[in-house]
């Protein structure tokens, strides 16, 4: 009983504040606000060192759970008559609920309700006195000590803690002494990002006293004094309103839980243009991004993250690149504007030079007319991605061989430029061996 509500109470209390500087009651997530967390249920990650200027690198945590907090009123939950002082809620799953008081100068916990035991009969813990979870403002090197006690009778229906048989009630009467202190700062590294960040560390020494009703009229029973001390650390920075990430220990002191901040990716991107209307595009998003999709604005989508794409028309298009993740997606739009394509039909500004065979096996032949011959022309062959894989300068004269590099079967992209009259032909060339 007592594991569950702690584990209830670690996992909605986090809170958020600046990185190395300074948290502020403003700073704190508001009513309205949804958080959205992974959980690394096996963390291969430790705790890391105090002091200044720290990095935590836990990029190679895993998505095991995942978590969606709501910010909402103590009014809008069945609770509101046993908390008229809170005036935040936060819950995960709409069923249990962690109260908060907040104003200019702390963050208190007030007390959890819902089915904190599993076994749906609801429970309202409130605490007396409540804790506080941050004093503001917040600063690296502070300091607090604060202690919390709530006393709750639950029935004993489905608890069978005498020797297997069910009895009339339970009652755990909880008391605790926290110390908080803010030992680090530095960066923390996620699956999802970088960020500025303050570390609390915060210990908890606290006593539970289990007893029992075997009847209704019976008194009451001592059948367990627990003692335990446990210690987690909270990275907290400004972006999320909670708890940037969040590590707890076993029993044994073992990591078991990182808890750490969802947000979609930025998007981002570049594009270099290379001749014949090919460009090629490069990812330049942040954040953790699973899906990325273009839009090249011609009718075509890439999956890819760095795509190549060749435009068959001249224009002015819309590129726009979508990246998500579990968290939600971005969009950016650029506009690329095309001169060069090769279209369906052939570009032959440059006309009187005839080039054949087309498809070609290791050599073509120019047909000139006599009006360029003695002109220079440069001969340069593309693949499909843009990549310049032959180029030569001729003397042209009525026939003119040119002898290709041995290259795979396919179709390339051949540019002939008379360099002197700035003369073009464009179009493609099937090679098949």
């Amino acid at each position: 009983m007592k594991k569950h509500l702690y584990l209830v109470i670690l996992t909605l209390i986090p809170c958020l504040l600046q990185a190395q500087i300074t948290l502020y009651s403003t700073d704190i997530a508001m009513v309205g606000d949804t958080i959205l967390r992974a959980v690394d249920t096996v963390p291969a990650v430790s705790e890391g060192n105090p002091g200044a200027n720290q990095t935590w690198d836990f990029s190679g945590a895993i998505d095991d759970e995942l978590v969606v907090t709501r910010v909402v009123t103590p009014a809008s939950t069945p609770y509101s008559g046993n908390y008229p002082a809170s005036n935040l809620a936060m819950t995960n799953d709409n069923v249990n609920f962690v109260f908060f008081t907040l104003d200019t100068l702390k963050l208190d916990l007030d007390g959890i309700a819902g089915d904190l035991l599993g076994n749906g009969n609801t429970v309202s813990a409130e605490f007396s006195p409540n804790v506080t979870v941050y004093q503001f403002p917040l600063n690296y090197g502070n300091t607090q000590t604060d202690n919390y006690a709530f006393d709750e009778t639950v029935s004993g229906n489905g608890f069978d803690i005498l020797f297997g048989f069910s009895v009339y009630q339970i009652r755990l009467q909880h008391s605790a002494v926290t110390f908080d202190t803010v030992d680090a700062w530095g960066t923390v590294i996620t699956p999802y990002g970088s960020y500025n960040c303050l570390r609390n560390k915060h210990v908890e020494h606290s006593t539970d006293v289990i007893s029992y009703k075997l009847f209704s009229f019976s008194g009451w029973t001592n059948y367990a004094t627990l003692t335990d001390t446990a210690t987690s650390y909270n990275w907290l920075g400004k972006e999320s309103g909670l708890a940037i990430a969040e590590l707890t220990f076993d029993s044994l002191d073992n990591p078991n839980r990182l808890t750490y901040y969802r947000e979609a990716p930025l998007p981002g991107f570049s594009v270099a243009h290379q001749p014949l209307g090919v460009e090629v595009f490069t990812d330049n998003s942040s954040g953790k991004v699973d899906n990325w999709l273009w839009d090249f604005g011609d009718g075509n989508t890439s999956s890819l993250q760095n795509p190549t794409h060749t435009f068959g028309i001249n224009g002015t298009f819309t590129v726009c690149q979508t990246v998500s993740n579990s968290a939600g997606s971005g969009t950016i739009c650029d506009t690329v504007t095309i001169t060069d394509a090769v279209g369906v039909g052939e570009n032959l500004i440059l006309k009187g030079v005839e080039m054949y065979p087309n498809p070609v096996l290791d050599r073509v032949w120019l047909q000139v007319d006599p009006q360029f011959h003695g002109q220079k022309l440069a001969f340069t062959l593309f693949d499909l991605e843009g990549k310049m894989v032959f180029s030569q300068v001729l003397q042209l004269e009525e026939r003119v061989e040119i002898r290709l590099p041995d290259l795979k079967n396919g179709i390339y992209l051949y540019q002939m430029h008379l360099t002197d009259l700035d003369l073009r032909q464009q179009g493609k060339l099937l090679v098949s061996h």
